[in-house]
């Protein structure tokens, strides 16, 4: 039969008075009985140190077939977790960054065809912002809040920076007419990239280049409109959008 931690205690420790007692009347009578009273206090007092180390230890999470006893129930043992490693973020690549030429550009919508003043057909396809010339653009009717465009790279690039023009920067050659002043603008954006990273980016109202840092991994640069100004007509238009950085793959 196996005690309880608490009564094995109280038991080790009544045997250690019992020979402590012995030792005393042994030693006042000078009897030959010393050498066993030591022996049975030494016993006693080994027995109350194991029996309270051990019931002590389950309470300290410690395995008692870490100490070698293959019998008895110890009570709990605490679980093993593995330590958690915070991830380290990758340096930016070596070397002078380089303009990213996307391998697609799509968006949510795109505005209809119109003339300039010569008369002459322009479009507003989601790639003129990719082309490198401000006088072209991507265009959406109306204030353009939530449209997007998304450019996709066809290998994992490092982002280094973003530069945007936010309007169509473009004067009409035939009549003067401001194109930038007469669309809406893009005042704020929002940019998402393919590990779920985001940066909230605002733009002055001008028809220039205008560079955001992100210093992102990706595969895909999405930049969504938060906000536009007013314009004489109802469309909102970027015309260009440069992603400088580094190839990875």
């Amino acid at each position: 039969m196996t005690l309880p931690p608490l009564m094995a205690v109280l038991v080790t420790a009544g045997a250690a008075l019992l020979a402590l007692g012995a030792l005393g009347i042994a030693l006042t009578r000078g009897s030959l009985g010393i050498g066993h009273a030591v022996a049975g206090l030494v016993t006693a007092v080994v027995g109350l140190l194991l029996v309270a180390t051990s019931a002590a230890l389950p309470r300290l999470g410690i395995d008692a077939e870490i100490l070698g006893d293959d019998g008895g129930d110890l009570g709990p043992v605490l679980p093993w977790s593995e330590p958690t490693v915070e991830p380290i973020p990758s340096p930016a690549p070596v070397g002078e960054p380089v303009a990213l030429r996307p391998a697609d550009v799509q968006a949510s919508a795109t505005a209809d065809p119109s003339r300039d003043g010569a008369g002459d057909l322009v479009t507003f396809v989601p790639w003129n912002v990719a082309d490198g010339d401000p006088e072209t653009t991507w265009r959406v009717p109306g204030d353009g809040v939530g449209q997007y465009l998304e450019l996709t790279f066809d290998v994992p690039v490092y982002v280094d920076s973003i530069a945007v023009v936010p309007g169509y920067a473009k004067v009409d050659p035939t009549d003067g007419t401001d194109r930038f002043r007469q669309n809406r603008r893009v005042s704020s954006a929002v940019f998402h990239f393919s590990g779920g990273e985001e940066l909230q980016v605002s733009y002055a109202d001008a028809p220039q280049w205008q560079t955001v840092t992100a210093r992102v991994a990706t595969e895909q640069v999405v930049m969504e409109i938060t906000s536009t100004t007013s314009g004489e007509r109802d469309f909102t238009a970027v015309a260009d959008v440069e992603v400088t950085g580094w190839v990875l793959g």
